[in-house]
């Protein structure tokens, strides 16, 4: 899966799967996987990238035309304002003021929306990936399957020989791909309002940073 979907990488990293282990048992039997590798290539990835993507349009466009219109009454006030009376300027001031607050409010609360549809088309993908290296592990008998490309993880070197990455895939792929959950309240964009909150370039929507 593309950029969008890496971002659900820390997520992923909770599903590294490890049994206790005892100190008077068998030497420890660790392996590791690259779980980026996983989510771009589990079955169902494209799928939901491509339906976040096609939501997310949705939401940019509604940000576009609210900042644009908006853009649109600031530079008609700036140009404006000297030939105002003090009283008209500072209320139509006070006015862009309050709709910037708005704007700025609404760009948040979609953002948000975007985050949590994110998520959603992920988990069900994510919960094969789960489900895959579970089987692994207890196939092989590994007591650990660490995340080799975790934020802060403290591998430095491995034998590469320990990389079960292709092997979680050659079972990932003879998986279905899940059903994807469908556009819901999460990621419905409620009606477009009148532009509220001034800035300089109004944006799309901003996802939270893909954590690559």
């Amino acid at each position: 899966m593309r950029t969008n979907f890496r971002s659900m990488l820390v997520a992923l990293a909770m599903l590294v799967v490890g049994a206790p282990v005892l100190a008077a048992q068998a030497p420890l039997k660790i392996a590791y996987v690259n779980p980026r590798q996983l989510l771009a290539e589990a079955p169902g990835a494209d799928q939901a990238q491509q339906m976040f993507e096609r939501e997310m349009s949705g939401f940019q466009q509604q940000v576009q035309q609210l900042g644009d219109s908006l853009q649109t009454a600031i530079t008609n006030f700036q140009r404006q304002a000297r030939e105002m009376q003090p009283e008209r300027r500072d209320s139509i001031g006070q006015m862009l003021e309050q709709q910037q607050m708005a704007y700025q409010q609404r760009v948040s609360q979609l953002e948000q929306q975007a985050q949590q549809r994110e998520m959603q088309l992920a988990q069900p993908i994510m919960q094969n990936i789960q489900k895959v290296l579970g089987e692994v592990r207890q196939a092989e008998g590994y007591h650990l399957i660490l995340d080799i490309a975790a934020q802060g993880s403290p591998v430095v070197a491995a034998d590469t020989t320990l990389d079960i990455t292709q092997q979680v895939l050659t079972r990932l792929k003879a998986m279905p791909a899940p059903t994807l959950p469908a556009a819901g309240d999460t990621a419905a964009a409620a009606p477009a309002a009148r532009p509220a909150g001034p800035v300089a370039q109004p944006a799309g929507v901003r996802r939270p940073p893909p954590r690559r």
